[in-house]
């Protein structure tokens, strides 16, 4: 044989030998690709769920924006009811006071509302929002003098 054929089988022995080894780092690649699209699969998915999750934080972001705007706006028209109801209390006179404090429970609860207002003055004035208590104080007007009027705006503003 000459030097040619010499090689060539020398080569073919040399890729015999080396075969198995090829074929078990093909088989080791083959995994890892497959691994890696099985992970690549996966941090789709995480991707797609977080994508939600900050959709879902936006819509909550835009709803509570909207929500502060409308309390604020809320807040404002408030403020001038407390205004007009403190000049409405500046202008009381002691024989109003008198009048309402005459009232019996009875007829408080016949009037449509006047009981919720007495209730919801009384609630702001002391705390309770009993309306024979209310009758109590209302009766001694000069009762309302221990009420600082400067508690209802507190009341007003928590």
């Amino acid at each position: 044989m000459n030097d040619t054929g010499i090689k060539a089988k020398e080569l073919v022995e040399q890729v015999k030998r080396l075969k198995p080894e090829v074929e078990q780092k093909k088989k080791n690649a083959e995994m890892k690709s497959k691994k890696a699209e099985e992970e690549e699969k996966k941090a789709a998915v995480v991707l797609v769920g977080q994508i939600k999750v900050k959709d879902e934080v936006e819509v909550k972001k835009n709803y509570a924006t909207s929500f502060l705007l409308n309390c604020d706006k809320e807040l404002k028209e408030a403020e001038k009811f407390k205004i007009s109801a403190s000049q409405s209390v500046e202008r009381l006179k002691e024989d109003n006071i008198r009048e309402v404090g005459a009232y019996k429970q009875e007829n408080i609860l016949k009037m449509g509302g006047v009981d919720k207002v007495l209730q919801a003055v009384l609630l702001i004035i002391n705390g309770k929002s009993n309306l024979s208590e209310l009758k109590n104080t209302l009766s001694r007007p000069k009762n309302l003098k221990q009420f600082d009027l400067n508690l209802i705006e507190t009341e007003f503003e928590k």
